[in-house]
């Protein structure tokens, strides 16, 4: 079918599968630090000559131009779910601080309640 394809719609299958690399790149350096995704980067880089069979010169800078977009887009949304996740941890961390603030309280509150009753059951007995 694929072979079928190619044959029928060379231009039309090609760019197909450059867009498919196009998103799979975004989708990885999504999921994958910058370190893994900049050789995937690379690689689909590498496939810039191939952009030519589709269109003309100024195929081949819109190819590398689509590709780094998708890469950068997919960097973004790693930051920008990096940054929810630390926002996250750190409303957590402060509520977890309220708490601990408000427990102290209380607890200082019942002890020296304890204390002052402690003290007047001494002097009365």
């Amino acid at each position: 079918m694929g072979i079928a394809m190619w044959s029928l719609f060379p231009a039309v299958s090609l760019t197909g599968a450059l867009l498919a690399a196009q998103f799979a790149l975004c989708v990885l350096s999504t999921v994958r630090p910058a370190r893994v995704s900049q050789w995937w980067l690379l690689g689909v880089l590498a496939l810039a000559p191939l952009a030519l069979v589709g269109g003309g010169t100024l195929s081949v800078p819109a190819y590398v131009l689509a590709v780094t977009l998708a890469w950068t887009a997919g960097q973004w949304r790693r930051a920008q779910h990096d940054r929810l996740v630390a926002e996250t941890r750190r409303a957590v961390a402060e509520e977890r601080a309220r708490i601990a603030r408000e427990v102290h309280d209380v607890v200082a509150h019942t002890v020296s309640v304890m204390v002052i009753q402690a003290g007047r059951n001494e002097t009365t007995c």
